[in-house]
């Protein structure tokens, strides 16, 4: 389901690897767990450890296990917002900031797990939006892949895109 970039058969495979090479990290994560299970922390900083030298990424959270289920679904939706990233926003130019952090929201607020992507500098603009695979897996028109709720939101400096994980979810997962 990956669309051809212009044609170019090179970019196709360079794009359908780089999708076997992320599953591949995130299972050899999964697999240093008994359980099946992976840090979180970990699953973000495997993602965008190829830019941390070059650009300005924070990651902050809470500490959580993940079960292989719901590593391999967040693996996938990261690996969607990092490619997004690196194709059109701040990951593609020295200058762009990337977020990413996650904290449990408030009784008052269904006590969810919120996840945070938050990207600043320049944004390319596309004059083609489409609706293709990736949009399938963060759920922009649907349920993403993980959670619940998504948001997206672009601007011409940036793009913040949230996703909510409710605390039943997460204990039916085995979150710790």
């Amino acid at each position: 389901m990956i669309d051809t970039p212009d044609n170019d058969v090179a970019k196709y495979k360079e794009m359908l690897i780089d999708w076997i090479r992320t599953l591949e990290a995130t299972h050899r994560i999964l697999s240093r767990h008994a359980n099946l299970s992976g840090m979180l922390h970990e699953l973000v900083d495997r993602e965008l450890q190829p830019f941390k030298e070059t650009r300005d990424i924070t990651i902050s959270g809470p500490s959580l296990t993940v079960p292989s289920g719901a590593a391999e679904g967040l693996a996938m939706i990261l690996h969607e917002l990092t490619t997004n990233s690196v194709k059109h926003g701040a990951l593609g130019d020295p200058n762009g900031k990337v977020e990413v952090k996650w904290r449990f929201a408030s009784e008052d607020e269904g006590d969810d797990l919120v996840f945070d992507w938050v990207e600043s500098g320049r944004r390319k603009s596309s004059k083609v939006v489409r609706r293709g695979f990736g949009s399938l897996i963060i759920g922009v028109d649907s349920t993403p892949l993980v959670g619940h709720s998504p948001n997206m939101e672009i601007t011409e400096d940036g793009l913040r895109y949230s996703l909510r994980v409710s605390r039943k979810e997460i204990e039916e997962f085995g979150l710790q």
